[in-house]
């Protein structure tokens, strides 16, 4: 009986090495792929979250009670016009008892590293209220990092004129 030896072919070789090149490459384009898609969707839903709490502010009635706990988060008096003592009120509840009003912001599904600030801006300093901006900012200023952001726009009734009240919300991962 004849001992038979075996042999590596070239075709072999070559057939591997490009076989394991291909695995790798196309392991690389997926994890390139998909890590930049999954922050796509990170900022996405961030973004998506800032839209709905700024819809929610200048599109509902708060209930603001300096004594109790609000009921809800909206800053409209009667439509189309916005209250700049909600905003006010708004901002002392950031700043005084933020935990109390922070299950009003749950309903957005804010994870638990999620932080907002939300900014009403005014051109003008309503009679007996402190100066614009009047700021939510429990976690203090925004940071430089991915964050989602919205932008809207309402009016106040300063003695029959008409004002552009500015609201902006900032939604980050902190």
């Amino acid at each position: 009986m004849q001992k038979r030896k075996g042999q590596l072919v070239f075709e072999f070789i070559v057939a591997t090495v490009l076989f394991i090149t291909i695995v790798l490459y196309v392991i690389n384009t997926l994890d390139v792929n998909v890590s930049a898609a999954a922050n796509n969707m990170i900022q996405d839903d961030l973004e998506y979250k800032a839209v709905q709490i700024a819809d929610i502010l200048v599109k509902s009635e708060g209930d603001w009670n300096a004594q109790s706990q609000p009921n809800s988060i909206g800053l409209v008096d009667s439509w189309p016009y916005l209250s700049a003592d909600k905003a006010v009120d708004l901002s002392i509840w950031c700043k005084d008892k933020f935990v109390q009003i922070k299950d009003k912001y749950q309903r957005f599904d804010l994870k638990n590293k999620e932080k907002i600030f939300v900014s009403v801006d005014s051109p003008i300093t309503p009679a007996g209220l402190p100066n614009p901006p009047w700021d939510c900012d429990p976690w203090g200023d925004v940071p430089e990092i991915k964050k989602g952001y919205a932008k809207r726009h309402g009016l106040f009734d300063d003695n029959g004129d008409s004002v552009v009240i500015t609201v902006e919300v900032w939604v980050w991962r902190g």
